[in-house]
């Protein structure tokens, strides 16, 4: 089993066009990846920080501040050992992600793919999304919801259909880790249920 760190997000953005909140981000980005050495982990999930509304929908501007901000830490993720992952968050397709982390080209940088996250603001199909990352896709975020707001309901208790995803992993030639993020023990009881009647060919059962 794997230990998976998720950097904080509140207030930061390696993208953003100020260089003080960039040098900010930079330092709390390091401080993840110090204290992801110290718990042995092996991956380390970062919110990438684009949202085209606050961006006007200037998505290159956005791409070319990233572009100078992760080789600092690539370089010390690779020293560590420790690989790092852009979660989707408002991204409604993932073009921006997938141009990011293209042009980065680094096999220590690659995607995290958050279901609920794409059931409230993607735009396309899940298996075209998950396509679009191809084998960089390192780590998946398990969660559902009814398309209203980030419930983080246990897997198979909302819209999602996740004998689709499952279905699309049983065939996807890499090994992503999984997180069910749940937010208490018992959703997260409900939702290792689901996944395990999944990963053997079941389908989850709802409760009542």
């Amino acid at each position: 089993m794997s230990t998976i760190v998720h950097a904080p997000f509140m207030d930061l953005n390696p993208g953003a066009l100020d260089p003080l909140v960039r040098d900010v981000s930079l330092f709390r980005y390091q401080q993840t990846l110090d204290v992801a050495a110290t718990l042995g982990a092996s991956l380390v999930v970062f919110h990438p920080g684009y949202d085209r509304w606050r961006y006007a929908g200037q998505r290159r501007l956005w791409i070319e501040q990233s572009l100078k901000f992760w080789p600092p830490l690539l370089k010390r993720a690779e020293q560590l050992k420790i690989r790092m992952a852009l979660e989707n968050i408002f991204e409604e397709e993932p073009t921006s992600l997938v141009d990011l982390v293209s042009e980065v080209d680094s096999d220590w940088l690659g995607h995290c793919f958050d279901t609920g996250h794409w059931n409230l603001f993607g735009k396309i199909a899940l298996t075209e999304w998950l396509t679009a990352l191809g084998p960089r896709l390192f780590h998946l975020h398990l969660h559902d919801n009814f398309g209203d707001r980030d419930a983080h309901l246990p897997i198979g208790e909302g819209e999602i259909d996740f004998p689709l995803l499952f279905d699309w992993l049983s065939r996807y030639p890499g090994h992503p880790t999984l997180t069910l993020e749940a937010h208490s023990p018992e959703l997260l009881l409900r939702s290792l249920s689901a996944a395990v009647d999944l990963i053997s060919g079941g389908t989850p059962k709802r409760q009542p």
